[in-house]
């Protein structure tokens, strides 16, 4: 039976984060983060046959590669990513936790979830910014998109806020089933997931359940690639007053985002910033 293999990075949160994004769509399965440090994990068959790519993308974002081991095919990834999972708080009004973890008091809203891989938990800048700028907005009786959706973590809470309709779409199956698995957990009702990407917005099943609401709120936390990409599509299924909510891009990117917002007639309302990592309000006229 095959063993793995795992790689260990010196890296910051945010290179992390794209590195994360870029093996992962290689061979690799598993990670687990700490300050400043990064472990990756795939099988060592496929990871050989991989090696030239991994290497690129290693010299890409110029990153100290500390170790490269084999370990026993045996290993149990709940505890290796419980060993390294730690609650987020957002304010006195959300906390997102593991089933591990012990409830607490005095938040308006808890959220429980138990990703397959260590991203999308909410750790990160952009999606703790998007979690602030959701509060910020009315979402009581509201459609919304959760474009990336990841673990889901913004769909939850959106029928937290008050959404009566929300499709998360990821064209990653673990996300898929993650998401999905931990709408189950979170008892969330309105919500529905779906496998695939942006084409899913023209299918007639979406435009349908879509049409229903006029309030419509918007979110991708994703890249400022994908945004600029997809600026149009979010406004030819939004509608005056629509909300788009937009993060996974640097403060130095906003512009370029603002830019293209204008020309599909979204007026931008306001941006919040972390450690660089950026999130902007827009709103269809």
């Amino acid at each position: 039976m095959d063993s793995y293999t795992e790689l260990s990075f010196e890296a910051d949160t945010a290179t992390q984060e794209l590195l994360i994004a870029e093996l992962s769509m290689l061979s690799f399965e598993n990670f687990t983060q700490e300050e400043n440090l990064l472990m990756a994990y795939a099988l060592t068959t496929p990871y050989l046959l991989e090696k030239t790519e991994t290497e690129e993308i290693i010299a890409k974002y110029g990153v100290k590669l500390l170790s490269v081991k084999v370990i026993a095919n045996n290993v149990n990834w709940n505890e290796k990513w419980e060993e390294n999972f730690e609650p987020i708080f957002i304010g006195n009004e959300i906390y997102v936790r593991a089933l591990f973890h012990e409830q607490r008091n005095g938040f308006k809203h808890e959220i429980i979830i138990q990703p397959k891989m260590s991203f999308g938990t909410g750790h990160h800048e952009t999606t703790q910014l998007m979690m602030e700028l959701m509060l910020e907005q009315d979402f009581s009786g509201s459609a919304c998109l959760d474009m990336g959706c990841g673990t889901g973590v913004l769909a939850i809470l959106a029928e937290q806020l008050g959404a009566l309709s929300i499709v998360a779409i990821d064209h990653d199956e673990w996300c898929f089933e993650n998401t999905k698995e931990n709408f189950d957990t979170n008892n969330i009702q309105y919500a529905m997931a779906i496998l695939g990407d942006v084409r899913a917005l023209s299918e007639a099943s979406f435009q349908e359940g879509w049409a229903r609401y006029t309030k419509r709120i918007i979110l991708s936390n994703i890249t400022k690639n994908y945004n600029l990409e997809n600026l149009g599509s979010y406004h030819n299924i939004s509608n005056q007053g629509g909300v788009i909510i937009l993060s996974g891009f640097y403060e130095s990117d906003l512009q370029d985002l603002r830019n293209e917002a204008e020309s599909q007639k979204l007026k931008f309302v306001k941006s919040k910033t972390k450690n660089n990592w950026c999130a902007a309000v827009f709103i269809q006229q």
